[in-house]
C-alpha cells in the first residue's frame, strides 16, 4: 500500500488527460467531496458542539467559497 502514492505520482508523468475530461474529472471529485461534507461531516459536527459559532462558521465558509467562485470566474 505505501507504493500506491509513488505509483499514481509517476503514472500522473505518463498520462495527460484531455482538458474537457480533466475538468469532468475535477468537478466529480468536489461533488463528492461536497456531498461528504454535506451528509455527514457537518451534521456530526453541529451534533458534537451545538453552539451558535459552529452555524456563524458553517455560513462564513459557505460565504467564502461562494466569494471565491465569484471572483475566479
Amino acid at each position: 500500500m505505501r507504493a500506491a502514492p509513488v505509483a499514481g505520482a509517476a503514472l500522473s508523468l505518463l498520462l495527460t488527460p484531455d482538458r474537457s475530461v480533466l475538468a469532468l474529472l475535477l468537478a466529480l471529485f468536489c461533488g463528492f467531496f461536497l456531498h461528504i461534507g454535506a451528509s455527514g461531516l457537518l451534521p456530526e459536527s453541529h451534533r458534537a458542539y451545538p453552539r451558535p459559532s459552529t452555524t456563524i462558521a458553517t455560513l462564513l465558509g459557505a460565504g467564502f467559497l461562494y466569494v471565491v467562485t465569484m471572483l475566479v470566474r
